[in-house]
């Protein structure tokens, strides 16, 4: 392994990276014994902590953890042309809207449009419907989210006060030790942190963020032109200027959109275990962390630090980290997921950030929005 992800990976970046998990870890068990069972992820670049957290819990026995982890692609935003427009901003409305609607269990047009987004190309959201129908009233929310210049953040935050999500707190993980915050966003996380809605925890790099899925865990895909023609086409959403439309999957487990045929060269043959290999250093440079802040942990300081040589030999042995870094491999990588749009005759791109965007022409975006109607007509014939 060779280039940029080697030197990100250093004893300095992974120390700073492993302390912010086990912070959340300590922080996530002792809000879950105070009644918070919500925990909500609104960025792909928080996956990792969570992996990081939960490592550190299971390192000293931890029983007892969140029924209710949500994934939501709040951050997952399309350019705008206009430049008086923030879409990013709308976007993220739109989505803590639907987050308020599934916390109150409510079966509106926000929960149903979620659901209808999530099936586009024949997803099976049978395990979605069911978390959305247990969900119990007025649930306490935590949130882990990646924080650059703070813009993402402050307006999520600012949408929870907007739409009634009064009862959170927010674990905020800042990259380059804050150097990058800016103003006005620096100071409405400043004042979440006074009013005690949120913390900041400063790492030197963020080196899971924007990356290929192999690296932070989550593959990301939108839909812009539905998010345009939905927001144009429903009156129901007047009040965003866009709709969110996307989904995110984890990058594991068996029959995920991984493209299982991934040709073998000087790459890993499965991107997958680049994966685990990078969460094997963040696990154990966790376990060094536990033990150097003198709490427990159940592998002795030998084997965490012979187990997280043997992960950086694997990852030094068998990973081009040119190649693992770029668009193609994502695209590659998900090949076997992006097959099941091909019937919408759809244009895909990848975004620099590796967010792959699937843009249907508009005949299939008004179709999908007149089958989304038909299907929910008690909704618009009674409220909309």
């Amino acid at each position: 392994m060779v280039g940029t992800l080697e030197r990100e990976l250093n004893a300095e970046n992974l120390n700073s990276y492993a302390n912010a998990c086990v912070e959340i870890g300590t922080y996530l068990d002792y809000f879950y014994s105070e009644g918070y069972s919500e925990l909500l992820m609104p960025s792909r670049g928080a996956y990792p902590f969570l992996m990081g957290a939960m490592a550190s819990r299971a390192f000293d026995s931890s029983e007892g953890f969140f029924q209710d982890i949500t994934c939501l692609p709040l951050t997952a935003d399309i350019s705008s042309s206009d430049s008086n427009f923030d879409s990013a901003k709308e976007i993220r409305r739109f989505w803590v809207k639907v987050y308020s609607s599934m916390l109150n269990n409510r079966d509106d047009v926000f929960s149903r449009f979620y659901t209808a987004v999530s099936e586009i190309g024949g997803r099976d959201c049978s395990n979605l419907l069911l978390t959305l129908k247990k969900r119990s009233k007025d649930d306490k929310v935590l949130l882990i989210d990646t924080v650059i210049s703070g813009r993402a953040s402050a307006t999520i935050l600012d949408a929870f006060d907007e739409f009634g999500i009064k009862d959170y707190h927010a674990f905020l993980v800042v990259d380059s030790n804050g150097e990058k915050l800016r103003e006005p966003f620096k100071s409405r996380l400043e004042e979440a942190c006074k009013n005690d809605k949120a913390v900041l925890i400063p790492v030197s790099r963020l080196f899971t963020e924007d990356r290929s899925p192999a690296i932070s865990g989550i593959s990301s895909i939108v839909y812009p032109s539905l998010m345009k023609i939905a927001a144009e086409s429903l009156g129901c959403f007047s009040d965003f200027g866009l709709v969110g439309a996307g989904i995110w999957e984890e990058f594991s487990g068996e029959g995920h959109c991984l493209n299982r045929s991934f040709a073998a060269t000087d790459y890993y043959e499965n991107p997958l275990e680049a994966f685990n290999d990078i969460q094997a250093l963040v696990k154990y440079s966790v376990g060094k962390t536990k033990l150097d802040r003198g709490e427990s942990c159940y592998l002795s300081r030998y084997d965490l630090e012979s187990n997280l040589d043997l992960s950086m030999q694997r990852l030094i042995a068998n990973v081009n980290s040119e190649k693992i870094l770029n668009k193609e491999t994502t695209m590659e990588c998900l090949k076997s997921e992006l097959s099941r749009y091909s019937k919408y005759n759809p244009t895909i791109n990848i975004t620099s950030s590796h967010i792959i965007t699937v843009d249907f022409p508009e005949e299939v975006c008004r179709r999908i929005i007149q089958d989304f109607k038909k299907k929910n007509r008690d909704l618009f014939k009674s409220r909309y």
